[in-house]
């Protein structure tokens, strides 16, 4: 403390900005916790929470003191010495220097000697002053452009799949993924960089890019790394933060070779580190960039191959070891950290932030880093796209376990024989219910039978698509129904819609019948396929059969087509076929185990795809549809009495219109309700 006037410098506020203050003395506490009457393992645990709680000790930077040290004691002759420096006054440099002193120091005590530690000239305020000078030169405007060069434009943002949502402002909380490097596996990539006349951090750095790109398909990536900043020998033997960041910005256009890219990487690096002087925040601030408070700017990702930050040694009778203590915060959403042990490999950490990954995931991507790393040392002379390969044991997961989404039994059929079953098990149950009105499963059979007969005379069968242009009633539902039946696709028609979309879908989609009622029959453009009106053919389809007509259905065959908004051009015709439409409400009904007791709630508008499952999930378990008024999902009031009233438990909202729904009075009515299904908004 007394050699480093950096340990006894704090940083009161002068006119709202920092400014150094160095003591002419500090005294530093160091207790000693005693454990050597603890079993090991409880020792052990008991020295990690004392170094998690060591490193949670807040610093008061305008009085310091700046370090944290305490002793544990585990046993007569053995001691951990749990020493915490705040960044300001340190950097890894600063820890491995403050070791090797402190061991000479003690050598020299036990041994009765002046210690053997070189002379400072000057110190860390020193640099400060000089460093400040430097900045307003011309070397430090002309190094600032480069940087302003490399990363000027539109700046990429590297986002690995996260395992949870963004927090909309930026966490640090962290943990660590160790990762081992093999001794065999470091010789050869000393052994590449050699041949390369390059650097292991270079090499290093261009399997990490291999990495990021692919798991985030970018190859514009912009890296974070360290520089030491000691670029002068006087500055080597002093304490103090002397790192600075830098942007490592690479490309992986083209098709590289993986030795092509190390070249690549290489002249990066170089142009890095001839540029290293002026301070990261001061290439921030220049850039102009605007902040997003969710992720750290100009680079999401950080790399680093350094020396080892504190090697094993012995002095004075006395074994000293490194041990590596999980801070519990991250920086960046991920930064690796590799240096050289003791044993020829290297050692390091995957540092990430714990409210976007979880464990499992950093595993996988540590796995994948030494994959390419070993991959990329075989071949250097390999495509790229060779390079990154997914091993054996992971496409046989992503091909194999995580999309084995088949259900055998489905197999050449649809969801109309489980409703139809319905009509015989359990005939006079509620199917649907609408302002009043009641139809039954025996009923809504019966009616969507007749309309299938009357469809099939009209030329619907399998891919043909029939239009329906109805507002929300029970006979909307016997049309979907009846159309399904007749082997048809069914094709939405909002009433509301303009009549040249209207027009526009009919005639793209080739429907040539499309069912209607009188009321909105008035209001319909003139189309190209047949307009059946369902109130002037009700006598006439009564005569018809009330059984099925005979199936021709497949499970590949079009269930029905609903268009795309067109908001960012020529809507566009989506076709689902029944055996997709069956696996998703099978699953569903896996899932949510829907029961005859249920009352399902219909409201969301047929043009959309939630309106799919909200019509034939409940009729395919044999529970009620309870169908709400064509206006009434913009009514909250409304929907909650509905819900009431009709004892719904299973409804959908965007979540924006939850939100309307639970400040309505009378939702405090809604006790029946057991699932809302949310979609469409971030909740």
């Amino acid at each position: 403390i007394q050699r480093h006037e950096t340990l006894r410098t704090c940083f009161p506020a002068e006119g709202g900005q920092p400014r150094q203050v160095i003591r002419k003395t500090l005294h530093l506490s160091l207790p000693m916790v005693d454990l050597r009457g603890l079993p090991e393992r409880s020792r052990q645990l008991l020295v990690e929470r004392l170094a998690t709680e060591q490193n949670q000790i807040p610093y008061k930077l305008e009085e310091g003191p700046l370090l944290h040290a305490l002793v544990v004691r585990l046993a007569e002759r053995e001691h951990v010495l749990l020493l915490n420096m705040h960044h300001i006054i340190a950097d890894n440099w600063s820890v491995a220097l403050f070791v090797q002193e402190t061991a000479e120091l003690y050598e020299a005590a036990v041994e009765d000697r002046p210690p053997a530690l070189p002379r400072l000239d000057f110190q860390y305020a020193d640099f400060a002053v000089w460093q400040r000078q430097q900045l307003a030169g011309a070397t430090m405007e002309s190094q600032l452009s480069y940087w302003l060069e490399v990363l000027g434009g539109e700046l990429p943002v590297l986002e690995l799949p996260t395992d949870r949502p963004r927090p909309a402002v930026q966490t640090y909380n962290g943990a660590r993924h160790y990762l081992d490097v093999s001794p065999e596996t470091t010789a050869a990539l000393r052994a590449l960089a050699r041949r390369e006349e390059t650097t292991a951090l270079v090499v290093g750095l261009t399997v990490f890019n291999l990495l990021i790109h692919r798991y985030t398909g970018r190859t514009d990536l912009p890296i974070g790394t360290t520089a030491a900043g000691r670029r002068h020998s006087g500055l080597e033997s002093l304490l103090g933060l002397f790192m600075n960041l830098l942007v490592l910005r690479g490309s992986l256009d083209g098709e590289p070779t993986a030795r092509q890219l190390v070249k690549r990487f290489q002249e990066t690096v170089v142009n890095a580190l001839a540029h290293q002087d002026v301070p990261f925040e001061r290439v921030v601030d220049k850039l102009r960039i605007e902040r997003d408070l969710s992720r750290s700017p100009v680079f999401q990702f950080q790399f680093n191959l350094q020396p080892a930050s504190a090697q094993s040694m012995k002095r004075a009778g006395v074994v000293m070891t490194p041990v590596y203590v999980d801070s519990g915060t991250a920086r960046f959403d991920m930064e690796m950290i590799l240096w050289d042990d003791e044993g020829g490999g290297l050692k390091g950490y995957m540092e990430y932030n714990v409210d976007l990954f979880d464990a499992s995931t950093m595993d996988r991507l540590g796995r994948s880093f030494l994959h390419i790393f070993r991959e990329l040392l075989r071949h250097p002379d390999a495509p790229m796209r060779r390079i990154i390969e997914l091993t054996a044991v992971e496409s046989h997961q992503l091909l194999g376990e995580w999309n084995d989404t088949r259900r055998p039994e489905l197999a050449g059929e649809s969801i109309l024989p489980l409703i139809e079953a319905r009509a015989l098990t359990d005939p006079d149950a509620d199917a649907l219910v609408f302002e009043g009105e009641r139809l039954s499963y025996r009923e809504l059979d019966r009616r969507a039978n007749q309309l299938a007969h009357f469809l099939r005379q009209r030329g619907a069968g399998p891919e043909s698509v029939v239009g329906i242009c109805m507002e929300r009633c029970l006979e909307l539902v016997v049309g979907l129904l009846g159309i399904m039946k007749a082997g048809g696709a069914y094709l939405p028609l909002d009433p509301g819609y303009p009549a040249e979309r209207l027009q526009w879908m009919v005639e793209d989609a080739q429907a040539p019948v499309v069912l209607t009622r009188t009321a909105i029959r008035k209001g319909l453009p003139e189309l190209a396929a047949g307009i059946v009106d369902l109130d002037e053919s009700g006598p006439g389809l009564s005569e018809l059969p009330d059984d099925a007509p005979a199936s021709a259905i497949t499970a590949a065959g079009a269930a029905y087509v609903i268009y795309t908004s067109g908001s960012t051009g020529t809507p566009k015709g989506v076709v689902s076929c029944h055996g997709g439409l069956a696996n998703r409400l099978l699953w569903m009904q896996e899932a949510f185990a829907l029961t005859p007791r249920d009352r399902v709630l219909q409201k969301t508008s047929f043009t959309f795809d939630v309106s799919v499952w909200e019509f034939f999930w409940p009729l395919m378990t044999g529970s009620a549809l309870v169908l709400a008024r064509p206006d009434g999902h913009r009514d909250a009031g409304y929907l909650a009495q509905l819900i009431a009233a009709e004892e719904v438990t299973t409804l959908h909202f965007v979540p924006s219109m939850l939100r309307v729904f639970l400040e309505a009075p009378e939702v405090a009515e809604c006790g029946c309700l057991k699932r809302a299904i949310l979609s469409g908004e971030a909740l």
